[in-house]
């Protein structure tokens, strides 16, 4: 037959009938669990916090050499600290995991250190995308308090040492690296120098600079050089005027004014074409005109010679000779400046390539300087990073919270497994009172009396205990007979 379902009534007397399913379970179980959170170990914890201190003197008056970032050197530092070597040191130091030593290996013993072993940033209040490590904290779970005091005093202390060391041994890195470089720079330089030089010494009077001084001395040669042009044709033409008359006397005759009137007369006529040809400044025209001056002036001077005097004839061979002394030293003097001349206007052509030439070498040149510059500006700046990390003028850590001493053990939560106990205690009692309940095939009430046996109940009274121990029978026994039937 199909039970009955249970009315909210019913649930009170099902509670206060299987009262004693509840509470011993419950009782039990809350007892066993306080007794397993007693038995089990003490885990205590200890911490401690470190600032992240800035450095002191502003970056913009020393720049730090030291360019990771402080989670990135914490992560560094924080493995390296959790290395096998380090952790096994401190294991040795303090005697610590000294029950596990016979159950564990050493490896899985300085696992377990690192599982001990918390270190949790805290960051700078201000925006998130610009937020920075401000501060962390470093934990140590164990057994013993004052042991885990002094391991976490000890984890905080390395902490400490290996910062200033790292940042120590980053700036002095740096430092020599930038000191080795600045010495290839410098040889390079020299290098670049003394190309610098050779070339200027084999380019001499054809270097960029000095093709003022060389147009300059090209327009005074140039100068000279017509001067000496004029002079050594005023020279021959007295020459030519005095031979004449070295001839005249020789025959014993006057000047031949017909003679020079011509050579005269010829310059003239050259001196006409040269002004139509060039301009009057041109040197050719001044020279003609100097010579057209000379010949005029001579014909206009012309001694004249009376026949028979010897004395005349010997003057004039001296004036002759000397004029032919004079005439040679002119034309050797032409020749040195007309060589100059060329030799400058030869710089004057080659001065686009060697200044080509001289920008390439001064080009590599500036480049090695500026960066022989730019090394040796980092190489100063390195020194004075390095005094500002021996100082411990950086950035540091600073321990602000000491390691704790924990009074009470942070694992087990007693409060909180034996609430979790007394809680599944109650469910397993529950669970029990419903299982019993539905095993249980007595008649309780008036309502399962009318339910099952389909009987009109006429009167109910209520039951002693003894009473009520018979009325079970009694329900138990009609049950049983009317299933039989």
């Amino acid at each position: 037959m199909k039970r009955r379902t249970p009315e909210s009534s019913d649930y009170w007397e099902i509670l206060l009938r299987r009262r004693w399913w509840i509470v011993v379970p419950a009782m039990v179980v809350t007892a066993a669990t306080c007794l397993v959170v007693w038995r089990m170990p003490k885990v205590y914890r200890s911490e401690t916090l470190i600032l992240v201190d800035p450095q002191k003197i502003p970056s913009d008056f020393v720049r730090s050499t030291i360019s990771s970032d402080i989670t990135e050197r914490l992560q560094t530092i924080s493995q390296e600290i959790l290395s096998r070597t380090r952790l096994q040191t401190i294991i040795d130091q303090l005697g610590l995991y000294h029950d596990l030593h016979q159950r564990l290996l050493p490896e899985d013993i300085i696992e377990q250190m690192r599982k001990d072993i918390t270190v949790e940033t805290i960051l700078s209040p201000g925006p998130r995308e610009h937020a920075v490590v401000g501060a962390f904290k470093i934990s140590y779970e164990g057994r013993d308090p004052a042991l885990v005091q002094q391991v976490t005093r000890e984890i905080a202390s390395l902490f400490i040492q290996e910062n200033l060391g790292d940042r120590e041994r980053g700036v002095v890195n740096t430092s020599d690296f930038i000191s080795q470089e600045l010495e290839k720079a410098a040889a390079v330089l020299q290098t670049q120098e003394e190309r610098m030089k050779e070339f200027k010494a084999r380019n001499m009077g054809n270097l960029p600079e000095q093709q003022t001084a060389n147009l300059q001395l090209l327009g005074q040669l140039q100068t000279m050089l017509q001067a000496e042009t004029e002079a050594l044709a005023r020279a021959q033409q007295q020459k030519t005027y005095l031979e004449s008359l070295l001839n005249a006397l020789t025959a014993g005759k006057g000047p031949a004014p017909p003679a020079q009137q011509a050579e005269l007369e010829a310059k003239r006529a050259e001196l006409a074409a040269a002004e139509q040809k060039y301009k009057p400044s041109h040197p050719d025209v001044i020279r003609l005109k100097g010579e057209v001056a000379a010949l005029e002036k001579q014909t206009r001077n012309a001694p004249k010679i009376e026949p028979g005097i010897s004395t005349s004839n010997q003057e004039l061979k001296g004036q002759i000779a000397s004029l032919e002394q004079e005439i040679n030293l002119r034309s050797q003097e032409q020749k040195d400046t007309e060589s100059k001349i060329r030799t400058l206007e030869h710089r004057l052509e080659v001065l686009p390539a060697v200044e080509e030439q001289l920008a390439a070498v001064n080009r590599d040149y500036q480049v090695s300087k500026d960066n022989y510059q730019s090394l040796l500006a980092k190489k100063n700046a390195s020194g004075i990073a390095v005094d500002l990390e021996r100082r411990a003028q950086g950035e540091r850590f600073r321990i602000i919270d000491p390691a704790s001493y924990p009074s009470k053990p942070y694992k087990p939560n007693v409060l909180q497994y034996d609430a979790m106990g007394a809680l599944g205690g109650i469910v397993l009692g529950c669970g029990l009172a419903l299982v019993m309940e539905f095993k249980d095939s007595s008649l309780h009430n008036a309502k399962d009396v009318t339910h099952y046996l389909s009987l009109p109940v006429l009167a109910s009274l209520p039951l002693t205990a003894g009473g009520r121990r018979t009325w079970q029978r009694r329900t138990q026994k009609w049950q049983g007979m009317r299933l039989s039937q």
